[in-house]
């Protein structure tokens, strides 16, 4: 995934892509929220509002 990726600084994104990876809100873009985004996307629960983005 390219958030994993990102994460172990394999690629860069851009200053949106950041603000679209840190699904938490913690200001980290980690794998955590790579794993949030899988969960979301099996429809599995997640704890985070993903999907509801106010503005980028």
């Amino acid at each position: 995934m390219l958030i994993q990726r990102y994460s172990v600084k394999l690629i860069s994104l851009d200053d949106k892509q950041q603000k679209l990876a840190d699904v938490d809100g913690n200001n980290k873009i980690t794998n955590a929220d790579a794993l949030s985004i899988l969960r979301y996307t099996i429809k599995a629960n997640v704890k985070f509002p993903i999907g509801q983005v106010t503005s980028v």
